[in-house]
């Protein structure tokens, strides 16, 4: 990840240290009501500055380890990502691997081949700011958020035959998807730029179910 703010440009250059981290999500596309969008189950990230903010905003994120395949295609023994390249990205978290996944590419995919929900999965984030009570005079925090995301661009998209291996590691609770259906791979980038306002779309505080 590469995140720089808007109200400093040359961050990536002033402080490179504070805008780029590793990060592996387990997530999914979704909806709330009539509203679509993406919803992050599980973060693990390399930065604890990174993993504080996610505690503020409501993304559930974890330190741990995230190594990927990086491919440079002016190095003699490899070649430009395309059809017949192998990549692939592991998650380990106190010395137990959590999970691998990878794609074996064997086409390009151009921007006509993206469907328009998957457009509209990727305009919304959707938060779960959880704060539990820390005494009988301080009441829980449990709020569902909408986050927009604007200006969203992807490129460089390929796809293939994917894979995905679980480990067995204790109090992570990935075992439900141990036995997903694998469909298809990708590898792409992406770009957005995250509001500063978010929406409440439930508050669990004032439920009174």
């Amino acid at each position: 990840m590469l995140k720089v703010s808007d109200s400093e440009p040359d961050q990536a250059y002033l402080n490179p240290e504070r805008t780029q981290y590793g990060e592996g999500i387990i997530g999914f596309y979704c909806k709330y009501g009539e509203t679509r969008g993406r919803f992050s189950a599980f973060i693990w990230v390399t930065q604890d500055w990174s993993m504080q903010f996610g505690v503020v905003m409501g993304w559930p994120k974890k330190m741990g380890e995230v190594h990927r395949t990086r491919i440079n295609p002016f190095n003699p023994a490899m070649q430009a990502i395309g059809p017949g390249t192998k990549l692939k990205g592991l998650v380990h978290r106190h010395g137990r691997t959590l999970f691998e996944l990878g794609v074996e590419i064997d086409q390009e995919d151009t921007p006509q081949q993206q469907r328009p929900d998957d457009a509209q999965h990727g305009e919304r984030a959707f938060l779960l700011r959880y704060f539990p009570s820390v005494g009988p005079e301080i009441p829980e925090t449990k709020q569902l958020l909408a986050l927009p995301l604007g200006g969203m661009k992807t490129g460089d998209t390929f796809s293939g035959k994917p894979f995905l291996k679980f480990g067995d590691s204790d109090n992570e609770d990935l075992e439900p998807l141990k036995n997903v259906e694998l469909l298809r791979g990708y590898s792409y980038k992406s770009g957005w730029k995250t509001d500063t306002v978010l929406e409440v779309l439930h508050d669990y505080g004032t439920d009174a179910s």
